[in-house]
């Protein structure tokens, strides 16, 4: 239980912009939805009280303010993305079979592979179009980058040594190369001061539908 003595899963409710059009693309609209995902995210006041509890660790939602609201999905995965990791807590999606998020396990290994942190995915919430698609979008933008050496990709961890092998780098006290943090000048991104804001976002865990009947 937590300090209200409450047991399981607590659900939050959060209102989305109704049928928002173009207009859930322009900065104003996106830093709204992004606050009010963030604010979902950081959940009950209780769950921080000193004598309190276990905190939930994970934010389980579906395509929010999508469907009938008219939401673009693949947006509102990358706010939500944002939001949880910005407040700590692990996000675990259910696209629901929706074939505008089918692309998602591509995108998530894009991101997390380009060695952005979260301030970087919040720069690449903006400057989208529902006819070329966020995710095609997105793609585009971290390629440019990496090319521009802007973005620096981590290194990928060697294959480990056969047995009896000569040893490894790290092994004869070589430090593994860092990659450095890279931010263009002047456009240090605002970020919520909770959950590590600074490092990459975690990997969200996207559960299909099952298949059985």
């Amino acid at each position: 239980p937590d300090a209200a003595r409450r047991l399981g899963p607590q659900c939050v409710l959060l209102d989305p912009l109704p049928l928002p059009g173009k207009s859930q693309y322009e900065p104003g609209h996106v830093q709204r939805e992004l606050l009010k995902a963030y604010v979902a995210c950081l959940g009950d006041p209780v769950d921080d009280a000193p004598e309190g509890s276990v905190r939930p660790d994970a934010l389980v939602t579906g395509a929010w303010g999508c469907g009938v609201l008219g939401g673009d999905p693949q947006l509102r995965f990358l706010l939500l993305w944002l939001a949880a990791a910005a407040t700590g807590r692990e996000l675990r999606f259910h696209p629901e079979g929706d074939e505008q998020l089918a692309e998602l396990p591509e995108i998530i290994g894009l991101v997390l592979d380009s060695g952005a942190r979260c301030g970087d995915l919040y720069k690449l919430l903006y400057g989208h179009r529902r006819r070329r698609g966020v995710f095609n979008h997105l793609r585009a933008t971290i390629e440019g980058l990496i090319k521009a050496g802007i973005l620096v990709p981590p290194p990928k961890s060697p294959p480990p040594e056969a047995e009896g092998g000569e040893a490894n780098e790290a092994e004869a006290g070589v430090p593994a190369e860092e990659p450095p943090a890279v931010e263009e000048p002047g456009t240090a991104s605002p970020a919520p001061a909770s959950g590590d804001v600074e490092g990459p976002p975690s990997a969200p865990a996207v559960d299909e539908p099952s298949s059985t009947p």
